[in-house]
Formats: structure tokens, C-alpha cells, sequence
């Protein structure tokens, strides 16, 4: 199989896994409305919300370890590649078993405090609810680390594809037990139930198509088990900076502008932010060939891998440039039915960030494929407080155009310095980006 029929595998897998995360998001909405009521359904998203971050999560180790098994077995190192994974799987397995007794013990002391008491969900079932949810999450930490087998024998998008009927599935399933009267524990437990099943068919099937018989071999090693805290650690901290950066500037924006002004923005963010689902999709389509290009030690390969995800996401932040130009304010009026008005300005300044933010969200894959995480990390903690407080500075002084600039800067700064900093793991010159361009028919 050639490399452009794996990328354009990899690209409807993953599309079809984005149309299963919007239903999961939007979907099952109407349905636990209806069924649970208002309120019993606020309390339910309340129970989830650690469990939902945990899923997002997944402690950065489980990337540590996919990633750094990535370049060992890429570069030809299969026993160092074996002995990460049994290290991992070790370090995980404890990890997960501590995880899972704090939380019963934290869940029962807070039970017995009464936090649970004032919810329309009974107490009893807020706990093992919560329970359930979160040890569904902490369960699909495995996949990060065997979402790289499929990866390493180009079969990627099988991994995704996967991972697309496991969501499909659990949407399904949610809205039949909703039909049948669930109430919130026993939906956790069966949602629960579906994700233990469904990641050990993803497990055993990354199994046997990776078919690793160096792992009979394998060694339990103390100073990887370190190293992949240490790496580990770096990817659990990028929710550190995309916190200060969305959360910091929506609470300034809320003391100056009020709540009609943090509506406004938040809203206008909210939709040019849905580009980034298709820069996505074009990064999950292209960085498997990358990660592995970049193991293999192949230059040039990785070279007109990344190109391409640059090209691309050029290329649609210009589409998006244009369609928010022409339609965005007659999509917005239409979406917030007439109830808020942006200027002509804020529109100009929050459509020219697309591009920078297209270019930054591609540099960042450079980082995740050299294994290399607290470059981005660094870098997103010191620009998102440097936006926070010119947004601050910007908003009290030009209302919500100042706000507009604060985040734009955001943006135009990641980018500056991403660019900077991805030049210390692959320099890409515009001969490099030409020749991607002219080899897109051609065989990678």
C-alpha cells in the first residue's frame, strides 16, 4: 500500500471519527432532555466533567509511551522498542489500580460530606455513577500507547476507524437505554461495560497485526520507567496553557466588557475555532506517515510529510478566510438568531487569525512526532499569559476589538515562535514546500 492510499485512509477514518465525536456532543442532547429532565441532566454533565477531562487526558503517559515506542521500532530498535512497552504497561497498570482505589476512597469521603446530596440524582448513584464514568476514562488510556501498533505497520487508520465505531456504538447504545428508562447509574455502568469490551477488541487486534515477538524478551527498566514520567509529565501539562489562554481571557473579558460582551466573544471564537476540526483531521491523516518517517531517521521523507500538512492547512485557512468573509456574519446572526451584533472590525481581526493559527496548529505536530513536548508546552504557558494580559489591557481600552487584538496576538505570537523553535527538530524551506506541491501525484 502506498503512502498517499494510507494518508487518504487515515483522512476518511478520521473524518468519520469527527462525525462521531459531534454526535456524541450534540446527539445524545435531545434525548437525555428528554428522558431525564433539565435538571437531572445538569447534574449528570456536573458527575462527568472529571471523568470527560481524564478521557481527553489520559496523563500524558500513555502519549509518552506510544510516542517513544514509535521511534524506537521506526529507527530499528524493536527490543528497545519492546522494553518501553513493558515498562509502560507496568508503570500503567499500577498506576491505574491507584487511580481507581483514590477514587473510590475520594468519592466516599465526599459522599459522606453530603456534596452529593443536594443533586436530583441519589446519592448512592452520583458516587458509583462517577465511579463508573471515571474508570471507563482511566480504561482508554491503553489506547494511546496501542493506537501506535496499528500505527508502526500502516494500518493507522484501522486504529481510527476503530475508534469511530466504538463512538457510534456508545452512542447508540446510550440513546436505546435512555428508551428504556436508565437512570444515571445504570447508563454509567453499561457505557462503562461498552468501553471495556470495545478497547479490549482494539487491544487484541493491534496484537495481532503488530505480531511483536520481541516483547517475550522484554525487560522492565527503571531509568525508562523514568524517562517516560519525565516525557509524560510535559504532555500532561498542555491543558496547563490552553487553560490560562481560554479560561484566562473569558474571565477578563467578563470583568471588563460584562457578560454580554464575554457572550459575544466567546460565541465569535467558538465558531472560527470550528476550523480547527478540519486542520485536524488533515494533521491525523498525514502525521502517522510523518511519525514514522521521522523514527526511520528519513529526512527528506519527513520533510514532504510535513510540508504537505503545512500546504494543506494553508490552503483550508484560506477556504475558511474566505467563507467567514462572504457568509460568517449572516451565519452568526442566523446561529445566535439576531440576539448579538459584531462589529466589522472584530470580524476582520478574529478571520485574519485562521491562518496563523492553521500554520501553529501544524507546527505543533513536529513536536508530539520527535517526542518532544515542553517546547509547546513552555511556549503555550508564557504567550497565553502574555495574551491574558494584553487582552486585559487591550479590552479596557477599545472594548471588544481590544479583546479581539489580545487573542489575535495569541495566534500571530505561537506561530513566531513555534516556527523558531520547530527549527531545532526539521527546518522546512519554501524549496521544500514547492517540491511537496510538485510531488503531490507523484510517490512519496
Amino acid at each position: 500500500m502506498s503512502v498517499k492510499v494510507r494518508i487518504l485512509k487515515n483522512g476518511t477514518a478520521s473524518i468519520l471519527d469527527k462525525l462521531g465525536k459531534v454526535c456524541e456532543q450534540l446527539l445524545l442532547v435531545p434525548f437525555f432532555i428528554m428522558h431525564w429532565g433539565v435538571a437531572y441532566y445538569g447534574d449528570w454533565i456536573t458527575l462527568t466533567i472529571l471523568p470527560s477531562f481524564l478521557a481527553l487526558s489520559n496523563l500524558g503517559f500513555g502519549t509518552a509511551v506510544g510516542n517513544t515506542f514509535v521511534l524506537k521500532y521506526a529507527s530499528g530498535d524493536r527490543q528497545g522498542a519492546a522494553n518501553t512497552i513493558k515498562t509502560g504497561l507496568k508503570v500503567m497498570h499500577l498506576g491505574i489500580i491507584v487511580l481507581l482505589l483514590m477514587s473510590l476512597g475520594i468519592l466516599e469521603i465526599l459522599n459522606s460530606m453530603g456534596v452529593f446530596s443536594n443533586l436530583t440524582i441519589s446519592s448512592l448513584d452520583a458516587k458509583w455513577s462517577v465511579f463508573f464514568m471515571f474508570a471507563a476514562a482511566v480504561s482508554t488510556f491503553y489506547l494511546a500507547i496501542f493506537e501506535c501498533f496499528y500505527r508502526v505497520v500502516g494500518q493507522a487508520h484501522i486504529g481510527i476507524f476503530l475508534q469511530a465505531v466504538a463512538t457510534f456504538l456508545k452512542v447508540g447504545i446510550g440513546i436505546v437505554l435512555l428508551f428504556m428508562g436508565a437512570n444515571a447509574l445504570g447508563y454509567a455502568v453499561l457505557i462503562f461495560t461498552t468501553t471495556v469490551v470495545v478497547n479490549i477488541i482494539y487491544i487484541f487486534l493491534s496484537i495481532n497485526f503488530l505480531k511483536f515477538q520481541e516483547y517475550k524478551t522484554s525487560n522492565f527498566d527503571k531509568k525508562e520507567a523514568i524517562f517516560l514520567f519525565k516525557k509524560g509529565f510535559g504532555y500532561f501539562l498542555s491543558p496547563l496553557w490552553q487553560a490560562i489562554y481560554y479560561q484566562g481571557t473569558t474571565f477578563v473579558i467578563r470583568i471588563i466588557l460584562g457578560p454580554t460582551g464575554v457572550v459575544l466573544f466567546n460565541t465569535v471564537r467558538t465558531l472560527i475555532n470550528s476550523s480547527s476540526q478540519v486542520f485536524n483531521i488533515v494533521v491525523r491523516a498525514i502525521y502517522p506517515e510523518f511519525h514514522i518517517a521521522v523514527g526511520q531517521n528519513n529526512k527528506g521523507k519527513a520533510k514532504k510529510l510535513y510540508s504537505l500538512i503545512f500546504l494543506f492547512n494553508f490552503i483550508v485557512s484560506i477556504c475558511f478566510v474566505i467563507f467567514f468573509s462572504l457568509f460568517g456574519d449572516w451565519f452568526y446572526s442566523w446561529w445566535t438568531h439576531n440576539q448579538l451584533a459584531v462589529p466589522t472590525i472584530v470580524w476582520m481581526i478574529m478571520i485574519a487569525r485562521i491562518v496563523f493559527y492553521a500554520l501553529w496548529f501544524s507546527s505543533a505536530s513536529i513536536f508530539q512526532a520527535y517526542n518532544q513536548p515542553y517546547p509547546i508546552t513552555i511556549t503555550g504557558v508564557i504567550i497565553s499569559i502574555i495574551s491574558v494580559v494584553i487582552t486585559w489591557i487591550c479590552s479596557s481600552l477599545w472594548g471588544i476589538v481590544g479583546a479581539a487584538i489580545g487573542i489575535l496576538i495569541f495566534d500571530v505570537l505561537m506561530f513566531l515562535v513555534l516556527q523558531i523553535q520547530s527549527r531545532r527538530y526539521l527546518v522546512i524551506s519554501k524549496a521544500d514546500i514547492l517540491a511537496s506541491i510538485r510531488g503531490i501525484n507523484k510517490k512519496i
